[in-house]
């Protein structure tokens, strides 16, 4: 009994980031107009917007 409990937390804990990732393939993009404006920046370069275009494109705006 003890085994068969273990073996379900085993199997659960393993297939859990596969259904995330299925979950996170079918949810359907967002469509929005972003402008990044950061005047700090004086050139052209968006090194210092890295952060923030990962987090926009993670949460599937487009």
């Amino acid at each position: 009994m003890k085994s068969r409990l273990i073996l379900w937390t085993l199997v659960f804990f393993l297939l859990t980031p596969a259904w995330m990732r299925l979950a996170w393939e079918f949810t359907p993009r967002k469509v929005m107009n972003l402008m990044i404006v950061d005047k700090t920046v004086l050139n052209s370069s968006s090194v210092k917007h890295r952060s923030v275009n990962w987090v926009l494109d993670h949460e599937k705006n487009v």
